[in-house]
């Protein structure tokens, strides 16, 4: 055996073939269900790559939903959404593809009905009840773990009791009320005996709590409720748990209030928070799926609220070329003038663009356009005069002379213009008639002269004078429109029967006065090109065009101030304008051949442009503007020592944000205001009113120069004083005042609001005034998130 070993060792031959023979009998073996093995490897990490490209694709769908829905972006986004439409389900248009890891991606976004056991309102009956704002309810945490409800009721003169029937809240997932903590509308039913139950139901994902009143219980009797407040309020509190005790989270809940009584508010609800279902599909129906649900806390739209921050500019249109002057007056009427916006975000859109421009004028007086008849004889140079033979009309001392008689005709008591007067070019003009008229003898109580006008057939008799007293001396009367014709003549007539008694006329004229009309017309810059709207193929101005063409007011007002004295101001919608010829609304703007006069103490020209603008990048505010826009009977004059008490209403004061100290910012454009005068201030919700405490008061911080040789200071009692902070030239205020909330002058809930504002020695004009409050808008993320693969 050693010999056979050692032979074999060191010839090495047949060695390899028993091993190979082993590996290939193993291989043989084990090849194939490695092969399956592999192959089933590759399909089944497909499958997982598919499974995660969709999977990401269709969370990318709920990541742009939450962006629409956080940036309140979905009215344009889909052309037919109706915030308050709780049965539809909007799909995103083709024109927004949404393409993930080359997976086509379907979003859909349904408004979320939440009030338990209540039928949804269509989105028209949902805008009568919210949108009225007749009666509130809101809700936000008041303390640490406290969740507080309150509730609002305007009552209408004529309203019955209001009744309340029940009131509930939906807490979000990872939120459950505290049976163990007090509910203070619990303690104050039962301290009133009144009886009740509450429900607490999971629903939703979260959990809903009802208090159902056993008997209806009137509004009055709710806790906190004074009758003698407007509106009438109520707020309770309770405590709430949190799932998770380390969240910081807080609940944005939902509350409804169900009523009887009062026709027009069987319920309401918590509109400020909107719940929001997102469907993203990923890879067609066998694809994956992911739904989730949103919630949006954000101010409340009311009928008046525009979402968005603003820009107010402007400038004003007339100078002051001798400052020294006292009283000072503005002497110089400019052509043009112009303000630059430059600070509105680069990824801002322009919303709406308002432009309104003011000025004072002066009636020029009246003009004589035929006459005066000096009635000296009966025939031309002036007018030839028809008289029928024995004819009681004569001419005596240069006066047309009518003596009475008894046995006289009327035609022979008549006096008759025998030619035509062309007066068809005044209509629109006030055309006025006038004469000198005495008498002399005793006249009877039904002794009077008449006169009577023409335009083809003769009007009835109206009377000059009557009776014994002494006639009005001279007497003119407006010529009424239907006779300002072609062929428009006049005649006196007199029923005196005794020859003592005696008519004289003496000057007869007629004079024009036109019209004191408002400029409706300016030119319009932007970056300095005039731009206006062209007509569209309906013959509608509302094309964005570059020419030389003014633009139209859409509507004006004109106020007389003062015996023919006038101011006026016109509003037009501009954004068209803005949207077409600038990128955000960032540009140099000017307004031009704006009609006003110089020369007086109280004379002005200005302009103001708002800009309302929408962007990812600013803070949220909701606006609300009270001027031309909305109404003609907004453009308001102020005399010296007078007052103007202008309530607003239809917006919704939100609850403070925390680390902000601002409750609210008002704008006003003001026209006229000067330095000079002291003694003008704005308010807000004074208990007295006029004399305001000046706590109540609300300043530009501009620095006012008082009378000639006085300090110079700053202080709410003169803001009118034609200075506005980031305008450069005086004579005009567009003045912006910040209403904190240490200040107490305005409190969460409010939905109105007394602007007070007092004058002493100056006159002004009120054109507009914006209230803008800081919206915050929450959008917590996904409240739920279901996968379906």
């Amino acid at each position: 055996m050693k010999k056979i070993l050692r032979k074999l060792i060191r010839t090495e031959k047949g060695q390899s073939l028993p091993m190979v023979l082993i590996l290939m009998a193993i291989g043989g073996l084990i090849i194939t269900p490695l092969l399956s093995y592999t192959s089933s490897g590759l399909k089944v990490g497909k499958a997982y790559e598919k499974m995660a490209d969709e999977f990401y694709a269709a969370d990318a769908g709920i990541e742009d939903g939450l962006w629409q829905i956080k940036y309140n972006n979905l009215e344009e986004l889909f052309d037919n959404y109706e915030r308050y439409d709780y049965s539809a389900e909007y799909e995103y248009p083709i024109s927004y593809p949404v393409e993930v890891n080359s997976i086509d991606v379907d979003v859909s976004i349904e408004n979320v009905w939440i009030p338990k056991d209540m039928a949804a309102p269509t989105n028209a009956e949902a805008e009568d009840l919210i949108g009225a704002g007749k009666l509130i309810i809101t809700g936000g945490v008041s303390a640490e773990l406290t969740q507080q409800v309150k509730i609002y009721y305007y009552k209408g003169a004529t309203d019955p009791p209001l009744l309340v029937n029940e009131i509930g809240i939906w807490l979000p997932p990872g939120i459950s009320y505290n049976e163990e903590g007090e509910c203070t509308l619990e303690t104050w039913l039962t301290a009133i005996g009144k009886d009740y139950s509450r429900d607490i139901d999971p629903y939703k994902g979260g959990q809903a709590v009802v208090w159902t009143l056993a008997e209806p219980l009137p509004f009055t009797a709710l806790p906190g409720v004074s009758i003698l407040d407007t509106p009438m309020t109520s707020t309770f509190t309770f405590l709430f748990l949190l799932d998770d005790p380390e969240s910081e989270r807080t609940p944005e809940a939902l509350s409804w209030i169900t009523t009887s009584g009062v026709s027009d508010i069987p319920y309401t609800w918590d509109a400020d928070v909107r719940v929001f279902h997102i469907n993203s599909q990923a890879g067609g129906e066998d694809g994956t799926t992911i739904n989730a649900y949103s919630i949006r806390s954000e101010l409340r739209e009311l009928g008046s609220a525009i979402n968005g921050d603003y820009r107010a500019i402007g400038s004003t249109l007339m100078i002051d070329t001798n400052p020294w002057s006292t009283p000072p007056e503005l002497d110089e009427l400019l052509p043009y003038s112009d303000a630059t916006v430059n600070d509105i975000p680069e990824n801002a859109q322009v919303d709406l663009a308002y432009l309104y421009w003011s000025g004072w004028i002066t009636e020029v007086g009246p003009q004589v356009i035929w006459g005066p008849e000096n009635c000296s004889n009966f025939t031309a140079p002036i007018m030839d005069w028809a008289r029928a033979t024995g004819s009681r009309w004569t001419i005596s001392s240069n006066r047309f002379q009518g003596r009475g008689g008894s046995s006289y005709t009327v035609d022979q008591k008549t006096l008759t213009m025998n030619s035509s007067i062309n007066l068809s070019t005044y209509v629109g003009q006030t055309v006025t008639i006038s004469w000198n008229q005495t008498k002399s003898g005793t006249l009877s109580s039904g002794d009077a002269l008449y006169y009577a006008f023409y335009n083809g057939s003769w009007s009835g008799n109206f009377v000059a004078f009557q009776g014994n007293s002494t006639p009005t001396n001279p007497f003119s009367i407006p010529i009424p429109a239907a006779y300002l014709t072609s062929n428009f003549k006049m005649r006196f007539y007199f029923n005196f029967t005794s020859t003592s008694k005696y008519v004289y006329v003496d000057n007869i004229q007629i004079t024009a006065q036109s019209a004191v009309e408002a400029d409706t017309s300016v030119a319009f810059e932007i970056d300095g090109d005039q731009v206006y709207f062209a007509n569209d193929e309906y013959g509608n101005p509302a094309v964005p065009t570059q020419g030389p063409v003014e633009i139209i007011a859409d509507r004006s007002k004109m106020l007389e101030n003062q015996p023919n004295e006038y101011s006026y101001a016109c509003f037009k919608d501009v954004t068209g304008l803005v949207q077409a010829f600038t990128e955000n609304g960032n540009a140099t703007y000017t307004v031009g051949h704006v009609t006003a006069e110089t020369g007086d103490e109280w004379s002005y020209a200005a302009w103001s442009l708002i800009i309302v603008y929408s962007s990812p990048d600013t803070k949220g505010h909701q606006l609300y503007i009270y001027g031309m826009s909305k109404s003609k009977s907004d453009f308001l004059y102020v005399d010296n020592n007078g007052t103007l008490e202008y309530p607003i209403s239809g917006f919704l004061v939100p609850d403070p944000i925390p680390g902000e100290e601002e409750a609210a910012k008002i704008a006003c454009f003001i026209g006229e205001g000067d330095d000079y005068y002291e003694g003008d201030y704005i308010s807000i919700n004074p208990p007295y009113f006029p004399g305001a405490p000046d706590s109540y008061k609300l300043w530009d911080g501009t620095t006012s120069t008082l009378h000639p040789g006085s300090n110079t200071e700053s202080h709410p009692n003169n803001v009118w004083n034609s200075k506005s902070i980031g305008l450069e030239e005086t004579g005009i205020d567009i003045d912006t005042f910040s209403v904190s909330w240490d200040s107490g002058l305005l409190e969460p809930g409010d939905t109105s609001a007394l602007v007070a504002l007092e004058t002493g020695t100056d006159s002004w004009n009120l054109v507009y005034i914006i209230i803008s409050f800081r919206s915050r808008a929450i959008t917590g993320g996904t409240v739920t998130y279901l996968i379906e693969g």
